[in-house]
């Protein structure tokens, strides 16, 4: 089953094929030389602009989520850009072959061979226009990595400029026992299962959850409220999490001895999301929210709990018959009189997992 994320990326190459060719016909209209053997009408390029926009969006994004399933870990971002241009360039031969079926059965261009046809100086025209439009895909897409899912547009659009305030849910995830296995393993191999761990945490994003910041053996996810609350996404993310990380059972205990499990702490509430810095910028959450969610995690060893959250969330979240809560504690906010309730979330025998077999 085809991934939400894996959608999305796909569909972020049909949108930038689609403005890749509609820029390269409107070029080639105002100064660069026509090289098309056949003449087409307005309406003509515009079905070819929205087909092989189409096809050729669906190929390379397919070819760009199989490359950064198979090669993202195992290799750097420049070896990364060269080899997945390497199988582009061999798919773009494959889209120069429908394009000269088209013409073949569409304008009724059949008395030029397809070696004729490749030959000819609009094949090296699309050749290097499509490898440019893949590089720049390529790289926007690592961009937006690095950002965070969205956040690039948003950036652009100057959303963080101005700080504003958002209700959200902040999770804090944590590997347990993180210093006795930083003892056991060493530098290098602790460092490798961390970045094995947060490869697997990729999951989330089905469940709608950004990744805020990873600091350490710990990652940062956050929910829009809304997005959050629905279906429980903010719930689902961590057992589906969990559950990925006991199917793969096997590999971690082959590679590092060990299978890993982690603990979390969730909190709802206002925070003020703000651009910062100026040698490097990121987005930047600030509020008495976080700190609680915080501090809600570091309570999980004390209560022997792996999934903690706030009385504030548990309200809000309705909890299902898939879910088990019980009421543990009571924990008083540094600086605060006031005090919030604590609860405990697991899964009951009715829970419904929605990781495929092969995930």
């Amino acid at each position: 089953m085809l991934r939400r994320t894996n959608l999305s990326l796909i569909i972020d190459f049909i949108v930038g094929w689609i403005i890749g060719l509609s820029l390269l016909f409107f070029l080639r209209g105002y100064g660069i030389p026509e090289y098309r053997p056949v003449r087409a009408t307005l309406l003509d390029n515009v079905v070819i602009i929205l087909i092989f926009g189409c096809l050729a969006g669906i190929l390379f994004g397919f070819i760009q989520v199989r490359s950064e399933r198979y090669y993202q870990q195992r290799l750097p971002l420049g070896a990364l850009l060269v080899i997945s241009l390497f199988i582009h360039s061999v798919a773009i031969v494959l889209i120069s072959g429908m394009i000269y079926l088209t013409y073949v059965y569409v304008f009724g261009l059949d008395d030029v061979a397809f070696g004729q046809f490749i030959r000819h100086p609009s094949f090296t025209v699309f050749f290097v226009y499509a490898i440019l439009v893949n590089a720049i895909l390529i790289v926007l897409r690592q961009v937006n990595l690095l950002l965070g899912p969205g956040n690039l547009m948003r950036f652009v659009r100057g959303e963080f400029y101005h700080p504003h305030e958002e209700v959200m849910i902040f999770m804090f995830l944590d590997l347990r026992s993180s210093t006795t296995i930083a003892e056991q393993l060493g530098h290098i191999r602790y460092s490798r299962l961390i970045q094995d761990c947060f490869s697997d945490l990729r999951l989330v994003s089905a469940y709608k959850a950004r990744v805020y910041q990873y600091v350490g053996d710990e990652a940062v996810l956050t929910w829009k409220q809304a997005e959050g609350l629905k279906n429980h996404n903010c719930l689902r993310a961590f057992f589906e999490f969990e559950a990925l990380l006991l199917r793969r059972a096997d590999y971690y205990q082959d590679a590092y001895g060990m299978v890993p499990s982690f603990k979390a702490g969730m909190n709802v509430g206002v925070v003020t999301v703000a651009e910062v810095g100026v040698i490097k910028r990121e987005i930047a959450f600030h509020g008495d929210t976080i700190n609680t969610a915080a501090r809600i995690e570091g309570m999980c060893n004390a209560l022997d709990a792996s999934l903690l959250i706030s009385g504030a969330l548990h309200q809000q979240l309705e909890v299902s018959s898939e879910f088990n809560s019980e009421n543990v504690d009571t924990m008083n906010l540094r600086g605060k009189q006031e005090t919030i309730n604590l609860y405990t979330i697991e899964k009951t025998p009715s829970y419904v997992s929605s990781l495929s077999p092969n995930s």
